[in-house]
C-alpha cells in the first residue's frame, strides 16, 4: 500500500471495485450498508440518485452545475445534510463503521496536503491558538465550503456547510462560540 501523498484517485476507482465485487453500483452498496443502517435519509450519491433540496432556496440538485459535478464517484460525489454528516462522523469515530484497527489506520498521519497532516482520507487539524485541541475529518469546496471534523478528546462533531467562506476559520469560530471564548 503506497501512502506517500493525498489522492482522490483511489476513492474514484472504488466504485469500479465495488461494482465488480458485488454486481451492484457503488451507490447501492453504500446506501444499503451505510446510509440506511445509520438512518442517513438526507444523503445521496449525486451522480446516481435523485436527492432532496439541501440548500435553502435551491429547488433540487443540479447535476449539470460545474461546481457540483467536479467531484465524481466516491471521492466526493455525495451530498448530505449537516445532521447526516454528524451521524456519519459519530458512527465512524465511535466504532459503528470500522474496527478500532481500521480507524487507527485512517488516523495515522503520513502526509501533508496544503499544510494539513493527513492519514487515509482524514485530515488532522489543530486549533490555531495553540490550544491542545485537535480534530480529524475531511472538507472540500466547490463554491460551498463543506465538511465535518470530529474532536476525539471531547467526542463532538463540528459540521460546517457555508457558501464561500474559509472552512477551518468557520470551524474554530463555532468551537470558540460553543466554549464561550
Amino acid at each position: 500500500c503506497i501512502r506517500d501523498r493525498y489522492s482522490t484517485n483511489g476513492f474514484n476507482m472504488l466504485p469500479l471495485v465495488m461494482s465488480s465485487a458485488t454486481g451492484q453500483s457503488a451507490a447501492a452498496v453504500i446506501r444499503q450498508n451505510i446510509f440506511e443502517p445509520l438512518g442517513m435519509n438526507s444523503t445521496f450519491f449525486t451522480g446516481a440518485e435523485d436527492g432532496p433540496s439541501l440548500v435553502v432556496g435551491q429547488d433540487s440538485w443540479d447535476p449539470d452545475c460545474a461546481a457540483e459535478s467536479m467531484d465524481i464517484g466516491t471521492g466526493g460525489g455525495f451530498a448530505s445534510s449537516a445532521s447526516d454528516l454528524d451521524v456519519f462522523m459519530r458512527a465512524l469515530f465511535e466504532g459503528d463503521l470500522l474496527t478500532d484497527e481500521g480507524l487507527n489506520e485512517m488516523m495515522t498521519v503520513d502526509s501533508q496536503v496544503h499544510g494539513i497532516d493527513y492519514g487515509l482520507g482524514l485530515g488532522l487539524v489543530f486549533s490555531p491558538e495553540g490550544v491542545e485541541q485537535r480534530m480529524y475529518g475531511h472538507w472540500g469546496t466547490y463554491g460551498w465550503d463543506a465538511g465535518a471534523l470530529y474532536d476525539t478528546d471531547q467526542q463532538r462533531t463540528v459540521v460546517v456547510l457555508v457558501p464561500g467562506r474559509n472552512f477551518l476559520s468557520t470551524v474554530w469560530e463555532a468551537v470558540d462560540w460553543a466554549e464561550g471564548r
